[in-house]
């Protein structure tokens, strides 16, 4: 299964077709895919997204200093909390 590694955008015909011509023997289109999926091989697709413009960045940053004081005594919190389970 080197060729799926090598090539990735490499679709299961094309695999057959190499591994075919360099064998003598016949291997199926369904054999590949099942042995692609038993090696942990899957399709993934990047998430789409939307861009992060200025403003959101802006947005982004004002409610992370707004929140900075809540997310430290939280983080105090749990800490104290953990301290205390621990014991």
């Amino acid at each position: 299964m080197r060729i799926a590694k090598r090539d990735r955008r490499a679709t299961l015909p094309q695999i057959a077709a190499d591994f075919n011509a360099g064998s003598s023997t016949s291997v199926t289109v369904r054999t590949i895919q099942r042995s692609i999926i038993d090696m942990g091989f899957r399709s993934q697709r990047p998430t789409r997204v939307p861009l992060l413009i200025a403003r959101h960045k802006a947005l982004r940053l004002a409610w992370a200093r707004q929140h900075r004081h809540e997310r430290l005594m939280t983080g105090n919190m749990l800490s104290g909390l953990t301290s205390l389970v621990s014991n």
